[in-house]
């Protein structure tokens, strides 16, 4: 039977936040883009 461990893994989300957008960098992930500062573009965000 194989052990399933849980393990934790650090990510450091920045979220840099203006009027008018919102830019998100995942540094582990090499992912960066940014959305509309609306609900919409928070909505989008947070899936």
């Amino acid at each position: 039977m194989a052990s399933l461990k849980k393990s934790k893994t650090i990510i450091n989300v920045g979220v840099d936040v203006g009027k008018h957008a919102l830019d998100i960098c995942i540094h582990e992930k090499l992912l960066y883009w940014y959305e509309e500062n609306t609900p919409e573009g928070i909505a989008l965000i947070l899936k």
